[in-house]
């Protein structure tokens, strides 16, 4: 018999998800010790990754922004793969940006800051 474990967690706006397989046959007498073995080896990789997400991001409260490069009323908007790779960055939750108002500039600049962490 083949058994999964799933296990998921949602936490400020942020989703986690582990999957655990056997990789072997298992006996049926078995199964429900390895059903709660999975579950629990899921369970605690999940809770480990929220750990690491809290320890990465500082609080709000201690969150600097990026001063506002003066454009001058000529600095077009980000492109759309600039945002998405602030996203992919989590730029909002890092430096409490809101992409949707940078300059292609700007997201330049911040792009360049959050790669090198």
């Amino acid at each position: 018999m083949r058994i999964l474990a799933n296990y998921g967690s949602r936490e400020n706006g942020s989703s986690y998800n582990v999957t655990f397989e056997t990789t072997g046959d298992v006996k049926m007498e078995q199964a429900e010790e390895t059903v709660d073995e999975l579950f629990r080896l899921a369970r605690e990789a999940v809770q480990r990754q929220m750990e690491e997400r809290d320890l990465e991001f500082p609080p709000k409260e201690d969150r600097v922004t990026i001063p506002r490069v003066a454009s001058n009323g000529n600095g077009s908007k980000a492109t759309d793969k600039q945002r998405a790779f602030l996203r992919k960055l989590k730029a909002e939750e890092r430096k409490g940006i809101e992409i949707e108002t940078l300059t292609k500039q700007e997201a330049s600049a911040l792009i360049s800051e959050l790669m090198e962490v």
